[in-house]
């Protein structure tokens, strides 16, 4: 399964500090806010053309206030070969979920790494293979993140 490049980087901090961030991503570094899926979580997809690599999310539980950071929520990889990935994970015993983009098609393998840091591994649509079923947004696989 060879990882191909980054997908994206997922930011997570207050509704106050996302749009902070939002405002400085877009009018200083020139990203532009685009299309979102509808997930259960609220925030934004900022794009350099048109990939959306900085995706922000709210989390009003989120420490605020001056000098706090954003949280590093998880980083994703555009992959290839899913079949293979499922195998490799199973032979490990790695704990995974599956989801589906509702927007893209694109299927999300998500596990944690030793640290606990959560890591999306992202499949094209057409890299699907007969173990990926389920609705969109639901996640399936072996065991819970």
């Amino acid at each position: 399964m060879p990882i191909l490049g980054l997908h994206h980087v997922n930011l997570r901090g207050s509704p106050a500090q996302i749009a902070k961030t939002r405002d400085f991503y877009c009018n200083v570094l020139g990203l532009r806010e685009g299309p979102r899926p509808p997930f259960l979580s609220t925030g934004a997809w900022l794009y350099a053309g048109a990939s959306p690599l900085v995706h922000l999310v709210e989390d009003a539980s989120a420490p605020q206030g001056i000098g706090t950071t954003l949280g590093v929520d998880h980083i994703a990889f555009v992959c290839q070969g899913l079949d293979e990935l499922r195998l490799r994970l199973e032979a490990q015993g790695v704990t995974y979920s599956i989801s589906h983009v509702a927007m893209t098609g694109e299927v999300q393998v998500n596990l944690r790494d030793p640290s606990g840091m959560k890591v999306e591994l992202s499949f094209s649509p057409d890299d699907q293979a007969p173990w990926c079923e389920g609705e969109a947004g639901q996640p399936i696989g072996r065991g819970a993140l």
